[in-house]
């Protein structure tokens, strides 16, 4: 089972990553990656994988929670998000 996460973050990433980056999503990557590069994918997209640009969907805030959240998930299992946060973060 994987931990209770109820932030802004873990919610965003619920709502619009889960599809492929969740357990047997096809973008699923367990490796440790650059958060330079994920923040250039969330930002840009990866559109030769599939994956949209956020950019102008998610605010600058945002996408740095965001990018600051995947740096604490490294090397653990994404959390199951239980409750939506507020409104700031959809």
């Amino acid at each position: 089972m994987s931990p209770r996460d109820d932030s802004p973050s873990a919610f965003v990433f619920e709502s619009r990553c889960t599809s492929c980056h969740a357990p047997g999503g096809p973008g699923k990557d367990t490796a440790v990656m650059d958060l330079a590069n994920a923040r250039e994918a969330i930002v840009s997209g990866r559109v030769d994988k599939g994956m949209p640009a956020f950019a102008g969907v998610l605010t600058t805030a945002q996408i740095d929670a965001m990018v600051d959240w995947l740096g604490t998930q490294q090397g653990v299992p994404m959390p199951t998000v239980t409750s939506a946060p507020g409104p700031e973060a959809r």
